[in-house]
């Protein structure tokens, strides 16, 4: 993953933090990338991916729980 540089020029902004926006982030941080990234998110918490999250919770009725 690469780092910031502070004399690369590129900004790159993201609407959403959803599953797309965090994979964008992370596509674009692959090796060779410097550019400054943007999130724009109406959340206050860090994106996270709810698909993976909702396939790890436990099937069945909702209100047992």
């Amino acid at each position: 993953m690469s780092m910031t540089d502070p004399n690369n020029n590129t900004n790159h902004v993201i609407v959403g933090g959803g599953a797309a926006g965090l994979h964008c982030a992370g596509t674009l941080r692959q090796p060779g990338e410097t550019g400054k990234i943007t999130m724009i998110n109406a959340e206050k918490l860090l994106p996270y991916d709810r698909t993976l999250l909702t396939k790890a919770l436990p099937v069945g009725d909702a209100t047992k729980w």
